[in-house]
């Protein structure tokens, strides 16, 4: 399959948020490790999706930063992407403290926990408008870059189409 035929699908920051607050519940309640195993793996599934879709966008909107759809696709996940970090806060927080840890632990390995503990140091809720602006920010210098034209050797050239100068032995 070609990128180009990958299906794009906005996801809803609602829908998102909804279902990763009921996943937690879920989680919270589960009684036995396959019961939050299954929740887990709910859970794996729902942010693959969104990541998936985020990527597409990202993707497309690199290919092409002219392309109005996909700018605005960029400035959604800009927006949503800090926002569903909240909810993965809370859902890591359960699965650290997990009564059912150790059985995830054996199948998942430590260092999947080890690297949730690492994450849940590096963001609160308090920071979410601070990332929505780096966000924006760095999709505003991508576009900057991506525009820059260089006239060099009688043509015009972006900065991408500048790399192969770099290997011309006639540098």
């Amino acid at each position: 399959m070609k990128f180009s035929e990958f299906t794009y699908e906005r996801p809803s920051i609602d829908g998102i948020k909804t279902g990763l607050t009921k996943l937690l519940e879920e989680f919270n309640a589960a009684g036995t490790s396959e019961e939050a195993f299954e929740v887990y793996k709910q859970y794996d599934g729902a942010l693959s999706r969104f990541s998936t879709m985020s990527t597409i966008a990202f993707i497309r909107n690199s290919m092409d930063t002219a392309d109005v759809f996909y700018d605005a696709e960029k400035r959604y996940f800009d927006e949503a992407g800090p926002q569903v970090a909240e909810y993965v806060q809370n859902f890591s927080l359960a699965l650290v403290g997990s009564p059912h840890r150790p059985a995830m632990e054996k199948a998942f390995g430590k260092l999947m926990f080890l690297n949730i503990e690492i994450g849940l140091k590096t963001f609160k809720p308090e920071i979410i408008p601070d990332l929505q602006e780096e966000n924006r920010l760095v999709t505003e210098y991508d576009k900057l870059i991506a525009s820059a034209q260089i006239a060099f050797r009688g043509g015009t050239y972006t900065l991408a189409q500048m790399g192969p100068f770099h290997e011309d032995p006639d540098r």
